[in-house]
């Protein structure tokens, strides 16, 4: 199911302790996050011997080598399998030439998000910017950048000619209503999750520049930024819109997500 192909915390990053296999020597590799990953790893005592994994080999080949696979696999054509012949000579080569150890840890976690990034692009587009967090962006580009990284803004020419099309109201507005943002008296708004009607932060989207404004306690409105639209340009792997200052606020982030999890369980109420 697309659910095994599309996971993006293959090493568990919020368990107190992760127990994986290493591959190559037969190992287990074993990730202590906190004080109490210590203390469960103390219980075993003697019982458990813990030593530096390895490090060697180059995980390049065999990455890329994945990637071209899964890209068939994701496409619905067959994949390339090694013929017989081949696979005790390959057997015998992996743990002496191939990645051993932390490389090959590497080299499991950059193919889970490539297989991530390649299956929902074919399945499930539409999800992509929610499901796939920029680390696991950061990874893919790191394994293969051109066949599945996130969309990314060049420059070209003597004269840094652009590229990356701004956004213009249309554009804006598609952007907000699918990050959490509702209309509220003909803007983009967010609301606070005791009074769902009340716009507590709007986008006010006027002939030629955007506003951001917040409404301060005593109702009066204070903006936040305004820029014109040919400074504002998309985020490339979908976040907030880059040039209106999204950066110098975390907290309309922080209520821009909550804004948004709050339409996701709605729609899963029914």
């Amino acid at each position: 199911p697309l659910t095994c192909r599309t996971c993006v915390d293959y090493t568990n990053v919020l368990a107190d302790i992760t127990v994986g296999y290493m591959g190559g020597t037969g190992a287990q590799w074993l990730i202590v996050r906190n004080a109490r990953g210590e203390a469960l790893l103390s219980l075993l005592g003697d019982e458990v011997l813990v030593e530096t994994p390895r490090d060697s080999g180059r995980r390049t080949a065999a990455v890329r080598g994945f990637m071209a696979n899964t890209e068939r696999a994701a496409g619905g054509l067959p994949l390339r399998r090694m013929p017989n012949w081949a696979r005790p000579i390959v057997a015998w080569l992996q743990p002496r030439i191939g990645p051993r150890g932390l490389e090959f840890a590497r080299a499991r976690v950059e193919m889970k998000a490539i297989e991530t990034v390649l299956h929902l692009r074919r399945q499930k587009p539409g999800m992509m910017r929610n499901m796939i967090p920029r680390h696991v962006w950061a990874l893919v580009e790191r394994g293969a950048r051109e066949p599945c990284a996130a969309p990314a803004r060049r420059a070209e020419g003597r004269h840094n000619r652009r590229t990356t099309p701004v956004m213009d109201k249309d554009a804006l507005t598609a952007w907000a209503l699918a990050n959490g943002w509702t209309m509220i008296a003909g803007n983009p708004s967010l609301t606070k999750p005791s009074s769902p009607k009340e716009a507590i932060v709007r986008m006010l989207l006027k002939a030629t520049v955007v506003t951001i404004e917040a409404k301060k306690p005593a109702g009066k409105w204070e903006k936040l930024s305004s820029e014109p639209y040919g400074k504002i340009e998309p985020d490339p792997e979908g976040g907030p819109p880059q040039g209106l200052g999204f950066g110098q606020f975390p907290s309309l982030t922080m209520l821009m997500q909550e804004n948004r999890d709050r339409q996701v369980f709605a729609r899963m109420g029914g």
